[in-house]
């Protein structure tokens, strides 16, 4: 890092307080709608979750070929539902110490050190999950003014960030909260 590197860090230190602040306060919140999604899943059977995932995609079928190519690793050895479940167990598990080790590299980079500056690879993993579920459950039943194509979306968007990250490889991770 060069002066003006570290200049430019210096001024945007209390801007990026503020703005991890505010994320953390959020990842915070996100537990609570983890555990929330993670209740409205266990109301599920897999073949009703499967059924949902067919009728998102029914007249999509480039987005649902994506989406399937994407979670492909997870569907080898988990059933999606249970994946998605084993997801939020985790995220509930392991939000604490995520916030924990996201506010100490904050402090980090406060004091003029480095950061990796992202989630856990296993935590991002099993957010990206989490989105997929998410979508998967507002496409089952009335679910107000949310649209098709902003679930699909959800999904495609939850699918693509877990098949371009590398999440494969934290599938052992979320194990351990599989039922």
């Amino acid at each position: 890092m060069d002066f003006d590197d570290t200049a430019r860090l210096e001024l945007d230190v209390p801007e990026l307080v503020s703005l991890v602040g505010a994320m953390l306060g959020r990842i915070g919140q996100g537990t609570s709608d983890v555990r929330e999604l993670r209740n409205v899943l266990d109301g599920y059977t897999s073949d009703e979750f499967e059924e949902a995932v067919a009728g998102l995609f029914a007249d999509r079928q480039v987005e649902g070929a994506q989406v399937e190519r994407n979670l492909a690793g997870v569907r080898e050895d988990w059933e999606l539902r249970g994946a998605v479940i084993a997801a939020c167990r985790y995220i509930e598990a392991e939000t604490p110490s995520v916030m924990a080790e996201t506010a100490q590299q904050l402090a980090g980079l406060a004091a003029g050190l480095s950061a990796p500056g992202d989630f856990p690879p296993p935590f991002r993993c099993a957010l990206f999950l989490a989105v997929v579920g998410a979508g998967i459950v507002g496409s089952i039943g009335p679910h107000g003014l949310i649209t098709a194509p902003t679930l699909v979306n959800a999904v495609a968007g939850g699918a693509l960030g877990w098949g371009s990250s590398g999440c494969g490889e934290t599938l052992e991770a979320l194990a351990r909260h599989r039922r």
